[in-house]
């Protein structure tokens, strides 16, 4: 009797075959052999989504640009044709709109874009849920899970340069690397120390919410006492702060100033330095017993002062000029002082081979003169009265620098004259021999 053959359903039919030895057939049996078939699947199977991923990660710091699109490989993984594909996406939290999904074709195979921005965002982590869908399929939408991580971005310092002193002004400039954004708060914040390695207190905040500040390199201007200072700076931005800067240290040197200071009775309508005028109108000129400083450098210098009277706001009469040279000596004050002038340094300084006549004037519209005064190089001088048409001498004398009798010259604005024949007060108008005079030059003599 021969061997039954069994048969094994439905999908892979494993056939088991021994040639045994049949009626009347001898000899020794075959070894077994095994055949395998997968079939097909029934026309009527339906069609499934398969993805080639279900989690997607991507990563950006902020400020620092978009991170790569991903793709996702999307076929059939049943029957038929799977088509009519879709996406739709749902995000977690409030943040929303980062995220970009679009399909090559709605037919498999096709491929899904995936493309995140970080416009918008902080730092932090952001998910959300990709559905892939078809009109008919087997399994339904097909959900693929995204996860964006956002890090803030580790910023570069600034870059200080060299500080730069003039007098007493320290200038410092920096360069930095922006992100690519603008926030509401940003700014660079400057400190300051007496020391290089410790003891920095902030000193300086200057936004920078335009695209102007943003350019490098920006520079800041101080003013600083005497003194050796360190400075460091740092960015604070709306994607974090970055780090210090390197230390840069000034050095702000003690000014050297001149002093000039007026014990005479009049202001001083002039003071130059290396023929730089420092009184420039009325308004700044030196009262008696004030006093001006002059900041020059170190060394050798000229200098000329004159007091008298300003007609206007720049116009002036100067009475009086002292001159000279000196040395200024570096980071400390050095004094100059003017003192009223005796009659002979007037007569000295206006060259003493000339004659010189004051005048008194009674009305100056008019030019219509009451006393005149005359003094000579050779120490004499007289008093003149003007009487109906002509100059009658009513008083001689002369002067000595050691004399009780030498007047000490002091200017005044006035038109006033005792007429008593003293040098005890007397309104003038110093004038030339020549007859050359003015009434805007009013002068006042006092006997000391």
């Amino acid at each position: 009797m021969c061997p039954e053959v069994r048969r094994f359903f439905p999908f892979v039919l494993v056939l088991t075959v021994a040639l045994l030895p049949s009626c009347g057939v001898t000899g020794n049996p075959q070894a077994p052999s095994t055949i395998e078939s997968t079939p097909t699947p029934s026309a009527g199977a339906q069609p499934s989504i398969a993805v080639s991923s279900t989690a997607i990660t991507f990563s950006a710091t902020q400020g620092r640009g978009d991170p790569a699109v991903q793709t996702i490989s999307i076929t059939n993984g049943g029957g038929g044709t799977l088509t009519g594909l879709s996406t739709r996406i749902t995000y977690s939290g409030s943040s929303s709109g980062w995220l970009e999904a679009s399909l090559a074709q709605p037919t498999a195979p096709t491929t899904l874009t995936l493309k995140a921005t970080t416009a918008g965002l902080a730092s932090d982590t952001y998910q959300a849920v990709v559905a892939v869908l078809s009109t008919s399929v087997a399994n339904g939408p097909l959900s693929l899970a995204v996860e964006f991580v956002v890090g803030s971005p580790a910023l570069r310092a600034p870059a200080l340069q060299s500080a730069t002193v003039s007098g007493t002004q320290v200038t410092l400039s920096w360069t930095f690397s922006w992100p690519s954004a603008l926030g509401g708060n940003d700014e660079y914040e400057l400190e300051k120390s007496s020391s290089s390695a410790s003891g920095f207190a902030l000193v300086g905040s200057y936004e920078c919410t335009t695209s102007a500040c943003r350019q490098n390199p920006f520079t800041a201007t101080r003013t600083e006492s005497p003194g050796t200072y360190y400075y460091r700076v740092r960015a604070r931005t709306g994607v974090g702060t970055s780090g210090y800067s390197q230390v840069q240290s000034a050095v702000v040197a003690a000014a050297s100033i001149t002093r000039f200071v007026n014990s005479s009775v009049y202001s001083l309508v002039s003071i130059r330095v290396d023929e730089r005028e420092y009184i420039t109108a009325s308004g700044n000129a030196v009262d008696p017993g004030g006093s001006m400083d002059v900041s020059v450098a170190p060394g050798s210098h000229q200098y000329r002062i004159a007091n008298g009277t300003f007609q206007g706001d720049s116009s002036f009469v100067e009475m009086y000029v002292s001159q000279g040279s000196y040395s200024q000596p570096s980071g400390s004050t050095y004094s100059i002082t003017f003192q009223d002038p005796s009659l002979a340094q007037i007569l000295s300084n206006f060259q003493q081979s000339w004659i010189w006549t004051s005048e008194a004037a009674r009305d100056c519209s008019t030019q219509a003169y009451q006393y005149r005064f005359t003094f000579r190089s050779n120490g004499t001088y007289d008093l003149a009265e003007y009487s109906t048409t002509a100059w009658t001498v009513i008083h001689k004398g002369g002067y000595s620098e050691k004399g009780a009798r030498q007047p000490s010259f002091k200017i005044s604005v006035g038109t006033t004259a005792d007429g008593d024949g003293t040098l005890d007060e007397l309104g003038t108008v110093l004038a030339m021999s020549n007859g050359k005079d003015s009434c805007s030059s009013l002068m006042k003599y006092h006997k000391q």
